[in-house]
């Protein structure tokens, strides 16, 4: 320790040992170390307080470099990558895409949307859109105008990304059905932080199929490739799936939006659900002989089911009809 911080009682002996010991030098000193001694006490008190103090100091110092730090890379972000910039509402760029495909049906839409995108963003999640149309043909029409618009945005960034995803239900069934559409999404999420993928006929995916979809919808969703976690949040999921009762809920206008985002996702979770027979309960039991056993069979995966299509329900953010 250095001699500046040594205690006082020590400074003192050291004084008086250069000094005649006299009666008033010997009386001084009697009186004087117990004082000191007192004083080292209230010192040593305060220097775990020092101590925080320097800690707290240097913390806020790191985390005013962090800011720094982060504020750079985002102007560089801005500068060198496709991205939107910083002060951009989050999805934006999906918004104008699915705006401009569903058009009359996304009217009163902006608010509802903007609240999601920013709930999405804070959550690192990536955004559900659930379009109901009122036919298939409104299906098949609004999505292709969702990937031909998504493409368009696609060929203006700097990189060059293909930002853009066509999928379907109808293509991942099988037994390795959900492990072909993980790959094909981790692919996809690693070309493009923020691509708009359009999965077509979700009503009719396969339980393992929905399985994923809830991972990847999931706050701070993610998916697994060779080891290494693949982030989902940025993406844009949109489902058109064919609804029509729910169409014509928001025709009617007398539940506001809240009650056709309601009637659409019971819709929607009534699809999903419809295909839980005693064939479908059978297939997955195995052993299922009698009609009172496979009704039972079907009775248990029904409800097994129908907790992932809730659990993927609560999961889409934004819900917009399509005439």
């Amino acid at each position: 320790m250095a001699d500046s911080m040594q205690p006082l009682c020590v400074h003192w002996e050291k004084v008086a040992v250069g000094v005649a010991s006299s009666p008033q030098v010997l009386t001084l000193r009697r009186l004087a170390v117990p004082l000191f001694r007192a004083a080292d006490a209230q010192l040593a008190r305060l220097e775990p307080m020092r101590a925080a103090a320097v800690r707290l100091m240097q913390h806020r110092a790191m985390q005013d470099v962090r800011k720094a730090a982060h504020s750079a890379a985002a102007a560089l972000t801005g500068l060198f990558s496709s991205e939107a910039p910083a002060s951009a509402p989050p999805f934006a760029a999906a918004w104008g895409v699915v705006a401009a495909a569903v058009g009359g049906g996304a009217t009163d839409a902006a608010h509802a949307w903007d609240a999601a995108a920013v709930h999405a963003a804070e959550s690192y999640k990536a955004m559900g859109v659930l379009l109901a149309c009122a036919s298939a043909d409104a299906c098949a029409s609004t999505g292709a105008a969702v990937r031909s618009g998504a493409a368009a945005v696609a060929a203006t960034a700097l990189t060059g990304a293909p930002c853009v995803e066509s999928l379907s239900g109808r293509d991942f069934t099988g037994g390795d059905g959900a492990a072909r559409l993980q790959t094909r999404l981790c692919a996809a999420l690693s070309a493009c932080p923020s691509p708009l993928v359009v999965f077509d006929s979700l009503d009719v995916a396969d339980v393992p199929v929905v399985t994923v979809l809830i991972n990847v919808l999931s706050e701070a969703g993610n998916l697994q490739a060779n080891g290494d976690s693949v982030p989902a949040a940025g993406a844009a999921f949109v489902f058109p799936v064919e609804l029509p009762d729910a169409v014509a809920t928001a025709a009617d206008g007398s539940g506001g939006r809240e009650g056709f985002e309601r009637a659409a996702k019971n819709a929607l979770t009534a699809r999903m659900l419809s295909g839980v027979d005693a064939a479908v309960a059978s297939a997955h039991g195995g052993g299922v002989t009698t009609g009172e056993e496979a009704a039972a069979e079907a009775s248990r995966v029904a409800a097994e089911v129908g907790v992932l299509v809730r659990a993927l329900r609560r999961r889409l953010d934004v819900v917009l009809p399509v005439a």
